[in-house]
């Protein structure tokens, strides 16, 4: 298991990845980045529904 820290203060800035895992740092941004993809999608499929519609 590999432990990254800032020396200045460890206890908050602490994380932990072990062999295999992605980094920590990048699962919410992707999670954020997914999310936003998925509401331009929905969005766009809406938008022509609505305009087939009228």
């Amino acid at each position: 298991m590999t432990v990254t820290y800032d020396p200045q203060d460890p206890e908050g800035s602490a994380t932990a990845a072990d062999r295999g895992t992605r980094s920590p740092v990048l699962g919410p941004p992707a999670v954020v980045v997914g999310c936003g993809m998925a509401t331009v999608g929905f969005a766009v499929v809406l938008y022509f529904e609505i305009r087939r519609g009228s």
